[in-house]
Formats: C-alpha cells, sequence, structure tokens
C-alpha cells in the first residue's frame, strides 16, 4: 500500500504525461481553431483512492458527484446542455453512451464507467476530468459504440519540429473499420455511412490541410503529434490530440 507521499509522487508524474488534455490544449487554444468548450478538474489522490477501490456504494458516488459538481460550478462552466466528458486522455469512445452526458446529476457515475473502461484497456488513467461540449453535426449518419455517431472525422499528424504537416487521413478508415467491426449490426452501421464519409473527407481534405497550415503554430510541442478534427456540416472542430507514435495511422506516415 502506498504512503500519501508515495501516491502524490503517483499523481505528480501522471500530471506531467504530454497526452493528458491539461497540457496540449492550453498551447493550441488561441491559434484560431474551433475548440469545444472545455473545463478541467483535477482529480485529489483521495479521488483515485476511491477510483481504484471497487468499492461503489450509491453513497460514495453520490459524494464523488457533488464534489466535481461543486468544483465545476465554481468555474461558470455552462453544464446546462449536452457534454462530454473523458479522463486526461482516454474517452471511453467504443462504450460511448458513458462519456456522452445529457444528465449533469450522473456525472460521477459515468465518469466512473469511463475511469474503469481506461482499465480494461490497459489505459494509464490520469488524474483528472475533462468536461466539454459537445458538438452536434448537421447530417444524419448511423451509430456504432452504443451512441457513437459515424461523423466526419480527420486524423493529421505535424511535426512541430520541422513546421510540417505530414499527412491527414480518413479517421473512419475503410479497411481499418471493416476488420475491427465484429459486431454485425455496427458493421452493417458503418457500411451505410462509409461512402458520404469518404465523399466529405476527400472534398474537404484540401479545406483542412489550408486551415492546419495556415493556423498552426509550435507553442512548446515536440516531435510528431496527431490532431484530430470532426466536420460538423459547417466548420471544422479539433476534438483531439496525442503524441504522434502512440496514435493509430502513425504507421501509415511515410517518414524519411
Amino acid at each position: 500500500m502506498e504512503t500519501l507521499d508515495e501516491k502524490l509522487e503517483i499523481l505528480k508524474g501522471l500530471q506531467m504525461n504530454p497526452n493528458n488534455i491539461s497540457n496540449w490544449l492550453p498551447k493550441i487554444e488561441g491559434l484560431g481553431f474551433n475548440i469545444p468548450e472545455t473545463v478541467i478538474i483535477p482529480l485529489t489522490v483521495e479521488n483515485l483512492d476511491w477510483l481504484f477501490s471497487d468499492n461503489y456504494k450509491n453513497e460514495d458516488i453520490a459524494k464523488f458527484t457533488s464534489e466535481i459538481l461543486e468544483k465545476i460550478k465554481e468555474t461558470g462552466f455552462n453544464t446546462e446542455r449536452e457534454l462530454f466528458i473523458k479522463t486526461g486522455s482516454f474517452s471511453n469512445k467504443f462504450n460511448f453512451q458513458t462519456c456522452h452526458l445529457k444528465d449533469i446529476s450522473q456525472i460521477g457515475r459515468q465518469f466512473l464507467d469511463v475511469f474503469h473502461g481506461s482499465l480494461c484497456v490497459g489505459c494509464d488513467s490520469r488524474p483528472e476530468i475533462a468536461i466539454r461540449e459537445f458538438i452536434h453535426t448537421k447530417y444524419d449518419r448511423e451509430s456504432i459504440y452504443s451512441g457513437m455517431k459515424l461523423n466526419t472525422e480527420f486524423r493529421a499528424f505535424h511535426d512541430f519540429d520541422s513546421n510540417k504537416l505530414l499527412e491527414i487521413f480518413n479517421y473512419w478508415d475503410r479497411e481499418t473499420m471493416t476488420t475491427h467491426l465484429y459486431d454485425p449490426s455496427e458493421k452493417a452501421a458503418f457500411l451505410k455511412s462509409i461512402d458520404a464519409i469518404e465523399q466529405d473527407f476527400n472534398a474537404l481534405k484540401p479545406r483542412l490541410k489550408a486551415e492546419i497550415e495556415s493556423k498552426i503554430k509550435n507553442n512548446g510541442f515536440l516531435g510528431i503529434w496527431s490532431i484530430d478534427f470532426m466536420w460538423d456540416g459547417e466548420k471544422f472542430w479539433l476534438i483531439d490530440m496525442a503524441i504522434g507514435e502512440m496514435s493509430y495511422y502513425f504507421d501509415k506516415l511515410k517518414l524519411n
């Protein structure tokens, strides 16, 4: 069992992880990209103790919820809308109903599910909860992963050392998805949507490339990063970032 000092050291180390949204978001804000409104609430050592405890009484969930709601209230963040929640570096998109928050009173219970989703896939848990504006898209598509709409999304790779945009990939790559969707209903939903996704991707890729190259600059990033964008029907939204070599499609880059 770790001592309090040891737990504080673990907490400090996790907070330094560059993939944490609290690390990359401040560096990319202010460059002119559309970014979902976000508030980041640090988790305490006591919060982490409880999240790892496997002892989740209803009264403990209610207490955790109350603590998080009080911290959000202090920021003035608008919770009277649909929201998206994640840990510092993990969103439980494969069970999308856990990270899509429609009722703020359920934030404690749903974050507990997101947190455990991160553990189940071997993703290090991060000592923060990010609460984000949920971006609705203006076109009809099928959904997979218990409610995740198949929006037109892009994964760009940018080398901040050389200030060079390396490539932009279709986030919903046809071959990748058809070989990784094992549920027949989800595969059918994807196949109904992929033509429209690819049409959007091919038409919009040059426009996104121009937007990235005109706005991006190095505000403290090192090396290659992936940058994820979503098209809402009218404009692009920058929705996520991560170290490039830890991101899917990195192996498809043609690096000299």
